[in-house]
């Protein structure tokens, strides 16, 4: 045996000895695996038993429970809920079996049950005796299983009995007479689809047992016994168990909650003469039908061509049916029908349906002329009806309606096709949440979900980790996302016994993994949107994965497979899988690999399969009468970029290689995630959002925060994060070609990908700004044709000339509109151009924005940055200062402005503009090192490790600081609580002569600079020396500042969170306009979704609110920034930094593998300009608050906090579990830092020296003199 495959076989051993350990004998249905369904319909289609084929063409557009068909009912839906009777037992033996079998139960049982609302999680509700407390706990776990699971979990999957919630729904319904008529004369029968229940249900009919099911996310059908049936008064009682064995397999990083959280259906489903009991549509596309691949896209191009769709159909039969046709045997008549979007026919076909069998399948084939295909940017769909006629009468018994996308998926030359184009998958993983209630989805939830996604340029969606309502993939079929659909499988929970396959190669867990695989392609492979399958997540791999890959793969070869959760070598892992397993796997599909990494898996696997270069052409994939993966295959991330509160920095290298000619097969992944999983109920928090830990004890302490990673709020508001997506995926890019010299033109070259819109719906137009305000300086428009696109059909196929990638167009309007601009004197322009919806769309309106690109530079030639001397040259004030010193208190009025200043304390004392203070008393300067950790900073080895007291531990590892979090080792070395100390403090006038008396006046200094040197320690340690000259000019005041670390600190720890300075400014200075990247939150790096510019907003608009607060608000490369007052007071604060100090440039990871990747600098790569922030909070006051609720209250009179950072460290965003910012977006490296800032007051109000004293006394500041502060020989201060 290879000795690198010895991990499967060790398992089946383990199983073995699990197996002995853990009998068969004496399970209840809810403990056994071997016992997943009984007496449970076997999965298909969804059947709609439609009225009259009109209704066909209203109801395929709207969700099932509106339905107006006379042989389905509703007992109960998200939409429109029922109320019904409730309790919650502490187990199962609980229950009181008068309950369940009989008709009318005791008075004093039913006395005890409650009335609610279904659908609903229970742990919604609260306690009837102590309505503060909530009946059962929701728990969240991410890694491990809950306390009730954990048995020995790498050996034993035994369910307990005593500490199992159970909860009992008694419901009420009545069924009309014919229905019950029909079913007792065995023309119909009626069926009930508990459509989401776990997670596993009993059902009682009128007191008699119907059956059970433990796949909480996909249907449960059950045929009623005709004999149960009345019109009125039936009882449907549900017993739901919190815990069956099925919970082993439904471990997938979200709450777990029970009840019965989706609809309730009822069915009066047709007997006789012959049943649908399910169909399946495949489609062909054009250049698949007839084999004329390229000649028949020619004609595709043209209008022409004819697409199929194919409709494989299972019928059950009345055999004692006696309807002779013309070869005297028995038949009933089938036709299938397929209207455009319009309604009207396009073609029908007719075929019979022999009764001599009491099951039979058929297979029709339609023809469509001139199809529209379906896509993301067009989802065209038909629609297909189907009619079952009864040969004796000629009238329908049965009609269904679908609708139909036709659409191709393939994987070619290493590429995912789609209608023979490759894609890029702009995709996210999503949970169904709603923070209210739980599970419970509703139709306005989803279409919420559906628009944002669209408006934020996704294309796709994957459904993490279960099969999802069926409204879910109509509407994503409707408005154009792809969707690759999971089956309800993760095992996570193992991966603490280092055990994650163990039920992968366990032969009695075999049919409860295949069950839930074959559930989620029988029930939704009709769905266009769906192109691609999943085999769970997270669950490891072994024999049991194989048997479910080769029944897909034998079931519907039109998708491709993907399964994350084997090895690269086909061994079974122990931990977490690498996605690059090809027995279960079409495509490569990881999770969480850096860009730098991807690259490389895929060319580890191309030379592993002996794939060449060039084209490979590998559509043939069938190998020993097997369909396999193909040799070549794409590499598509199932999980990437883990969006965890303030994060998802560095996207942009991910999606520069997605779109680079130079990695054809890197196509996409799917971020991690869509939403939060914040939960809200009353009886906890006053009602905000929590997580994990806040619900009770056992609520899920272990893994708190980990629900909380979502690219939008629980209540689905984007995050800053959601912005640089949109950008990074836009359809349609632009980029600026090089320019020399003066304008002469501009061209820009055009890219698209997969989901672009037709040209002929969107508006294109360019704009101008400059960087001295907000106002637009020129604007134009400009149309291109669909011809014009890259791809000029939606099905073109791949062009292998990258000329043929982009269309290159003149804006000469533009480069007319920039040079004379620029001749005016603006000598820094921003260049805009846009894509925006030229139509109105269901999830848009008219004049949404879909691309934008900005090209900053003066001339269009060079990058945009302001120099470093124009803050200490530039002087458009004359005039000069009035000083006056006192007890170490120099007062300093200049044309337009009025400050004080404690050379006792080396401290800004007021800046004031009239008689208007613009900074809190005293407060001044200050220096700022550390930042409030944000998610991505406290993830590291010691937040990972389960038992508390082992945290400590972590930090003694050797070789630890790789691995342990940034915050942990910030607050090792004391940034949170350094001690700035001032040693020396000078004062200088006109060229520089130091002032060596205490008390003067001088009234008519042109300068006053006043240096302070400080010591900023921990524990008595000098961390840093900082050296700040406060320069006072007639136009304000210039900052110099020199920072120094000391020791070696800085090498000893991955990166400082930032170096800058910090002021505190009146509360009354709301208002705020700023030269920076806008108009939302940047960081270092996560800027490219930004545009550098001028705008305007407010403090209080600044604030993001992160469920868990901490650093938020930034903005990236600002040069200045203005705050103003009510009544016209104002501060502007420029920033600067040395020429000599170089824009260190950005490397793209992965684009070049023999490229050595940058190092830590002083400051990240692409800074050019301040990190700066404006917050009513302080960094201690963010950094304690584990919810925003529990920050303190502020309001207007709040000072505002203001932070200009040289240097600040990026956000990082490839994961949240270690410090994995990458190396060019650290600080840190020679541990010195030189940078300006200039404080320039409103000209307009000027200042007296007397109302300057004046203001002073009425502040009462302290006059102390030494505070132990060295001076120098040179000092005008004397120790007392």
């Amino acid at each position: 045996m290879d000795a690198i495959h010895w991990k499967t076989p060790y398992l089946r051993c383990i199983n073995t000895l699990k197996n002995c350990l853990d009998p068969l004998s004496r399970k209840e249905q809810w403990q056994d695996p071997t016992c997943f369904y009984d007496n449970a319909v076997t999965h298909h289609t969804p059947l709609r038993y439609l009225n009259s084929t009109e209704d066909a063409f209203t109801e395929v557009r709207q969700s099932k429970t509106l339905t107006k068909s006379d042989w389905v009912l509703f007992l109960a839906s998200a939409d429109k809920p029922a109320n019904c009777s409730f309790k919650l037992y502490d187990s199962p033996d609980s229950v009181p079996v008068e309950l369940l079998n009989t008709d009318n139960p005791p008075a004093q049982v039913l006395n005890q049950l409650r009335t609610v609302q279904l659908p609903n999680n229970w742990q919604f509700l609260a306690d009837e005796e102590n309505q503060d407390e909530l009946i059962d706990t929701p728990i969240y776990t991410n890694l491990q299983f809950p306390n009730e699971l954990k048995r020995l979990t790498f050996l034993s999957t035994n369910v307990p009995k005593k500490s199992n919630p159970t909860g009992y729904y008694r419901l009420t319904f009545s069924l009309p007479a014919q229905w019950v008529e029909n079913a007792q004369s065995g023309e119909r029968s009626v069926h009930i689809i508990l459509h989401g229940a776990g997670s596993g249900v009993s059902a009682y009919v009128n007191g008699e047992y119907i059956g059970y099911g433990q796949d909480s996310m996909t249907e449960t059908e059950f045929v009623i016994p005709s004999n149960l049936l009345k019109t009125e008064d039936n009882i449907l009682n549900l017993v739901v168990y919190r815990w069956t064995d099925g919970s082993y397999l439904e471990d997938q990083d979200q709450w777990w909650l029970s009840g019965v959280f989706r609809d309730i259906e009822l069915q009066c489903r047709v007997e006789s003469p012959a049943s649908l009991v399910d169909y399946v549509v495949t489609t062909l596309t054009p250049h698949k039908y007839g084999n004329e691949t390229l000649n028949s896209l020619e004609k595709l191009n043209k209008g022409e061509g004819t697409g199929l769709v194919k409709v494989s159909s299972s019928f059950m039969c009345d055999t004692s049916l006696n309807l002779p046709d013309g070869n005297g045997d028995m038949s009933a008549n089938f036709k299938a029908s397929i209207y455009d979007a319009d309604n009207e026919l396009v073609n029908s076909v007719e075929t019979e349906i022999p009764l001599n069998n009491e099951s039979f399948d058929a297979e029709v084939e339609i023809e469509v002329p001139q199809p529209q295909l379906w896509s993301p940017a067009l989802p065209y769909l038909y629609t297909l009806v189907l009619e079952v006629v009864d040969s004796r009468t000629g009238e329908n018994v049965q009609i269904e309606a679908t609708r139909v996308g036709i659409r191709s998926v393939e994987i070619f030359n290493g590429q995912v096709l789609v209608n023979e184009k490759p894609i890029t998958v702009c995709g996210v993983n999503r949970h169904e949440w709603d923070p209210y209630q739980g599970k419970v989805m509703t139709e306005e939830m989803m279409l919420k979900d559906v628009f944002l996604m669209k408006q934020l340029n996704f294309n796709a969606v994957r459904c993490s980790h279960y099969p999802n309502v069926h409204r879910w993939y109509e509407l994503c079929s409707e408005h154009g996302l792809f969707v690759v659909d999971e089956a309800n499988i993760e095992t996570h929970g193992f991966t603490t016994g280092l055990h994650i396959s163990l039920l992968q190669n366990n032969p009695r867990w075999e049919g409860a993994l295949l069950s839930r695989v074959k559930a989620m392609v029988q029930r939704s492979r009709n769905y266009p949107a769906i192109i691609g399958w999943s085999l769970g997540n997270e669950s490891g791999c072994g024999v049991n994965t194989r048997v479910c890959a080769d029944w897909v793969r034998a079931t519907d070869p039109s998708r491709f497979l993907q399964y994350e959760g084997g090895s690269f070598n086909g061994d079974s892992p122990m931990i977490l899988g690498d996605g690059r397993d090809p027995y279960c796997s079409d495509v490569i599909c990881p999770m969480y690999d850096s860009p730098l990494r991807a690259v490389q898996v895929v060319k580890e696997e191309n030379k592993r399969h002996g794939v060449p270069e060039d084209k490979v052409d590998d559509r043939d994939r069938m190998r020993n009468g097997k369909l396999c993966a193909p040799k070549k295959r794409p590499f598509i991330l199932c999980e990437y970029a883990h969006a965890m509160g303030n994060s998802s920095g560095n996207l942009h290298h991910y999606w520069e290689l997605f779109r680079s000619d130079m990695h054809p097969q890197m196509q996409g992944g799917f971020i991690w995630d869509w939403v939060e999983q914040g939960l809200s109920v009353p009886q906890y928090m006053d009602g905000n959002f929590g997580y994990g830990g806040d619900f009770g004890p056992t609520s899920g302490k272990s893994d708190t925060r980990f629900c909380i990673n979502g690219m939008v709020s629980a209540d689905r508001i984007p995050h800053p994060a959601c912005f640089e997506a949109k950008h990074l995926m836009q359809p349609v890019s632009f980029r600026l070609r090089e320019n020399t010299g003066e304008i002469v033109a501009i061209y820009i070259d055009i890219t698209c990908l997969s989901h672009c819109p037709p040209f002929s719906e969107l508006a294109f137009e360019w704009e101008v700004f400059g960087f001295e305000n907000d106002k637009r300086l020129a604007y134009g428009e400009f149309s291109l044709k669909d011809e014009d696109c890259p791809y000029p059909s939606m099905f073109a196929l791949p062009s292998t000339d990258p000329a043929d990638k982009c269309r290159t167009l003149g804006l000469q309007k533009a480069a007319k509109a920039c040079t004379k601009l620029y001749e005016n004197g603006h000598e820094y322009l921003s260049l805009v151009v846009s894509a925006k919806l030229a139509v109105e769309k269901p999830w848009a309106d008219k004049g949404y924005l879909i691309a934008t690109q900005s090209f900053n530079a003066d001339s269009l030639s060079t990058a945009f940055r302001v120099q470093f001397e124009n803050l200490e040259t530039v002087e458009d004030v004359t005039g000069t200062l009035e000083v006056v010193s006192r007890n170490g208190i120099v007062q300093v009025v200049g044309p337009s402005y009025g400050s004080e200043f404690d050379c006792n304390k080396g401290k800004l004392l007021t800046l004031h503009t009239g008689d208007q203070n613009l900074i809190v008393p005293a407060s001044g300067l200050s220096h700022s090192f550390y930042r409030a950790a944000t998610d991505n900073d406290l993830g590291g080895l010691e937040s990972m490790l389960p038992v508390e007291a082992l945290k400590p531990i972590a930090a003694k590892i050797p070789f630890s600081k790789g691995v342990l979090s940034y915050d942990h080792q910030w607050k090792g070395v004391g940034l949170d609580k350094l001690v700035s100390k001032t040693t020396l403090v000078e004062i200088a006038g006109d060229k520089d002569e130091l002032i060596k008396d205490e008390d003067f006046k001088n009234e008519s200094l042109s300068q006053l600079r006043i240096t302070v040197h400080e010591d900023h320690l921990h524990n008595n340690r000098v961390r840093f020396k900082t050296k700040t000259i406060y320069c006072y000019l007639a136009s304000g005041i210039l900052v110099d500042i020199d920072v120094a670390a000391q020791g070696s600190f800085v090498k000893n720890i991955l990166s400082l969170p930032r170096v800058g300075a910090k002021l505190i400014l009146s509360p009354e200075l709301n208002k705020l306009t700023y030269l920076g990247c806008g108009p939302h939150e940047t960081y270092p790096d996560r800027k490219k979704g930004a545009q550098l510019g001028v705008y305007s907003t407010t403090v209080d608009d600044m604030h993001v609110a992160y469920m868990m607060p901490c650093e938020n608000g930034g903005r990236a490369d600002v040069h200045w920034a203005s705050f103003s007052g009510p009544n016209g007071e104002s501060l502007r604060v420029s920033y600067a930094f040395p020429e000599s100090d170089m824009i260190n440039p950005e490397v793209i990871e992965g684009m070049d593998l023999n490229a050595k990747l940058p190092k830590r600098k002083d400051r990240p790569a692409g800074y050019n300009g301040a990190q700066f922030s404006a917050s009513r909070y302080t960094v201690p006051e963010l950094r304690k608050a584990m919810h925003q609720f529990e920050l303190p209250e502020v309001d207007e009179s709040s000072p505002i906090h203001v932070h200009f950072d040289t240097a600040h460290m990026g956000l990082g965003g490839d994961v949240s579990w270690l410090p994995k910012c990458k190396q060019q977006y650290l600080v840190g490296d020679t541990g010195r830092w030189r940078y300006q800032l200039k404080l320039e007051v409103d000209q307009s109000k000027p200042v007296s020296l007397s109302s300057l004293v004046a203001h002073r006394l009425k502040n009462s500041f302290s006059s102390s003199r030494n505070n132990g502060i060295t001076r120098s020989s040179s000092s005008f201060f004397t120790s007392n």
